[in-house]
Order: structure tokens, then sequence, then C-alpha cells
């Protein structure tokens, strides 16, 4: 049986959160385990759970950039991802695809980073865009594919 770890930033009932619910929901039991970690707590964490799915909640692993929350979020992942060591990680939004990727390369294990909008671009504050850019170019030779 296959282990997957899902790390995604929100639990709301919108974008990349109800993609992660519809993907975990399609997965065969019986040939994937799948946990999902997430940032905070909401309906679509409450649904896997009451579903059987084992989640877990990162509360500093948040949308903001934060260096200290970010570096706290990534070696919680790392912990977890210690502990139920996943065959493959597999990241939804920025800032999960930031932390993961992080702590996928830490632990040595594979990561698929699904894009569901870049972090850097028109609407982003000039050094918000240039750390996010920096970051994703730094980290994509990490990442074993992008969705």
């Amino acid at each position: 049986m296959k282990k997957i770890l899902i790390v995604v930033t929100n639990a709301d009932l919108a974008g990349a959160p109800l993609h992660v619910y519809e993907l975990v929901r399609s997965f065969n039991p019986e040939k994937i385990n799948c946990e999902i970690v997430f940032g905070e707590n909401g309906p679509i964490k409450e649904d896997l759970e009451s579903m059987g799915f084992k989640t877990h909640i990162i509360p500093k692993m948040r949308s903001n950039i934060n260096i200290k929350s970010d570096i706290i979020s990534t070696m919680a992942l790392k912990r977890i991802i210690e502990k139920i060591n996943p065959d493959l990680i597999h990241c939804h939004s920025s800032k999960a695809g930031l932390v993961a990727r992080l702590a996928a390369l830490l632990t040595k294990k594979k990561v698929i980073y699904t894009i569901h909008g870049w972090g850097f671009g028109p609407g982003r504050k000039l050094h918000v865009s240039i750390f996010v850019k920096l970051t994703e170019h730094l980290l994509k030779r990490h990442t074993s594919h992008f969705i």
C-alpha cells in the first residue's frame, strides 16, 4: 500500500482545499493510505476526518510570508513526515508548496506540487514577489513533478 501525505494551507470551501477534498475522496483506500496536513481547521478538514482520513494541523502554516513561522512550519512538517514515512508528498498552494518542498528536501522524499496560483506577480508587493519567485526558482529542482 502506498502512503501519500497531502499538504494544503487552508481548509475552507474554496480553491485548493476543495481540489484536495475531491482528490482524496477519489483514492482507493485499499491501495492508498492518505493523510492530510492543513494550516487551519475548517469544513474540508472536518469532512475528511469524518470519512476516516487522518489529518494534522500546523497552525503557523498560513498564507502570509513570515520567516519565523515558515521555519517552524517546515520543522513541524518534517516531524510529521518522519513519523508517517510517506512514499510521496503532494502539496497544494504557494505556502504549502514552500513548506512541503523544504521538508521533503530535508527528509529526502519525492514531492509533487500542484500550482493553484503563483505567489508573485501583479497585485503582490514587490518584496513578496521577489522572495516567492526566488524560492520557486531554488526549489524547482527538488520537485519531482508540477501539476
